[in-house]
C-alpha cells in the first residue's frame, strides 16, 4: 500500500513538474515572439518639403506616423501637429512638440489627429514622436523642427 501511495504521488509530483516546465517554455517562447516583432519596428525621418515626418514600420508594412507641418499649406494654414495611425488596432501614435502641444491617436476612435497653432517664423522646437501598444509606449523617436 506504501509503495502504491508513494509511485502515486510521485507520478503526480513529475505530471505537475513537467506541467510546469512546459508553461514555463510557453512563456518563454511567447516572449521570445514579442520581442522579435518589437525589434522588427523601425522608424524612418524625412522631410516633407514643409516639415519632417517620423514614420514606423513593422517590417516593410507602414504603421503610421507623427509629422510637422511649418505653415502648412491648403485647408491648414498655421504650423501643425499631427498624427495619423492606419489602423492596426495593435499600435497607437503620440505627438509631442517642445512647446506642450500633444496630438495623439491613443483611445480615440479616429485614426488622425492634429494641434495647429502658429509658432514664432524661424523659432526651432523638437518633435517626439512614440509609438504606443498595449505594453505601454515604445520606439520613440526626437527630431528638430522649426517654425
Amino acid at each position: 500500500m506504501r509503495k502504491a501511495v508513494g509511485a502515486l504521488l510521485a507520478t503526480t509530483a513529475l505530471a505537475l513538474t513537467t506541467g510546469m516546465t512546459f508553461g514555463a517554455g510557453s512563456a518563454a517562447a511567447q516572449s521570445a515572439d514579442t520581442t522579435a516583432a518589437v525589434q522588427a519596428i523601425h522608424a524612418t525621418t524625412a522631410s516633407t518639403g514643409n516639415g519632417v515626418r517620423v514614420t514606423y514600420y513593422a517590417g516593410t508594412e507602414r504603421l503610421g506616423y507623427g509629422e510637422w507641418h511649418q505653415n502648412a499649406q491648403g485647408l491648414i494654414q498655421d504650423d501643425t501637429l499631427e498624427v495619423v495611425d492606419f489602423g492596426d488596432t495593435t499600435y497607437e501614435f503620440v505627438a509631442q512638440l517642445s512647446d506642450g502641444r500633444r496630438a495623439s491617436t491613443v483611445g480615440q476612435t479616429d485614426n488622425v489627429d492634429r494641434v495647429t497653432r502658429n509658432l514664432p517664423e524661424g523659432s526651432t522646437h523638437t518633435m517626439r514622436v512614440c509609438l504606443v501598444q498595449n505594453t505601454g509606449t515604445n520606439h520613440c523617436a526626437s527630431t528638430p523642427v522649426t517654425a
